[in-house]
């Protein structure tokens, strides 16, 4: 039968090696971290190729969820000149431009998306 003693010196043993072996373990890790700063590209690396399908459907999806929303609100005035958040078309400044507000989403939307949206709102009010 081991000893009380025995126990306590082997459980200390057992505590100073397991410290000893974090501490080797966060030297080791610095130091990787250290080595892939000093020598990665410091560039996110640009994602390209994704595929949801063709522009028109990807265009109808994003209205369709603002559509469908219960509380949308149509504001419509002069551009100040900027992107439309759906086709990223240029809408130049003083034409028409579309604010739709639907709970949490807020758009700005040039006038061929505006009639994709009437389209989608229409059925949404049909449904």
């Amino acid at each position: 039968m081991v000893d009380v003693a025995t126990l306590l010196n082997d459980g200390g043993w057992t505590v100073a090696e397991s410290r000893r072996l974090r501490d080797r373990a966060r030297t080791l890790r610095d130091e990787a971290c250290a080595i892939v700063l000093t020598y990665r590209a410091h560039r996110f690396r640009v994602i390209r190729g994704g595929n949801d399908g063709e522009d028109g459907q990807r265009h109808r999806t994003i209205l369709r969820a603002v559509a469908w929303y219960p509380a949308v609100k149509t504001f419509v005035g002069s551009s100040r000149g900027g992107l439309c958040a759906v086709c990223r078309g240029l809408i130049r400044l003083n034409d028409v431009e579309y604010d739709i507000e639907a709970g949490p989403w807020k758009v700005r939307i040039d006038v061929s998306c505006y009639r994709l949206f009437v389209e989608e709102m229409s059925d949404a009010l049909r449904a």
